[in-house]
């Protein structure tokens, strides 16, 4: 039997350690570099556990805001529907006494009382016309659409100012309030569209207070 010179044993050693790093699977990395793999792999499940909660989130805020901003957009959609009702109809109303007014011309007394029935019916209607532009714009802004409001108070001025000439001395003034405050909204609705909501709010009562005092009440 022949003796292993220590040469020999040394090579074996070398082969079988060779063989063993060149084994599938093995990890021929040193032992420091392993760590930032692991790292790695922890930080991408903590980012994607962070983006699934956060998509979570936006989603539980848009539900609840439509969730609530939909029976209050829904009633002024109604509100508005009825007002141009009545709109259409008080306008047939003054349509028919401008016919008669003009039938009547050559009787003096019956013309004046019919004027006067005539003006009382132009006097609603503008009221009402620009009561539609603010419960209109009341309903856009619910709705987040803030150039719809914007144009829906495009001519409210304009009506308002035609109102305050049909008023009588004593009630003008109140249309003043009312221009003031549209101006607040159309000035304020990008900056701060809860405040225009508010202004908006009061404008609107303003107006039915106004019908109330005026067609309402006895």
């Amino acid at each position: 039997m022949q003796k292993k010179l220590p040469h020999e044993d040394e090579d074996s050693e070398g082969s079988a350690q060779e063989q063993k790093s060149g084994e599938p699977g093995a990890d021929n990395r040193p032992p420091g570099s392993r760590e930032p793999g692991r790292l790695n792999s922890f930080v991408r499940r903590t980012a994607r556990s962070l983006l699934v909660a956060g998509l979570l989130i936006v989603t539980g805020l848009v539900v609840g805001y439509f969730a609530f901003q939909q029976p209050q957009a829904s009633a002024l959609n109604a509100q508005v529907e009825q007002l141009a009702t009545e709109k259409a109809d008080l306008e047939t109303q003054v349509a028919a006494l401008q016919e008669d007014v003009d039938a009547l011309e050559p009787f003096e007394g019956e013309n004046r009382a019919l004027r006067a029935s005539l003006d009382e019916a132009e006097l609603h209607v503008r009221l009402l016309s620009a009561l539609t532009d603010v419960q209109a714009a009341q309903l856009n802004l619910a709705l987040g659409e803030i150039d719809s409001a914007r144009l829906s108070l495009s001519r409210t001025e304009t009506k308002l100012e035609d109102l305050q000439e049909l008023l009588p001395a004593d009630q003008q003034g109140v249309v003043d309030g009312m221009i003031q405050r549209l101006n607040l909204v159309l000035d304020g609705m990008e900056s701060d569209a809860f405040a225009s909501q508010s202004d908006l709010e009061v404008l609107a009562n303003s107006l039915l207070q106004l019908e109330n005092t005026l067609f309402i009440a006895p």
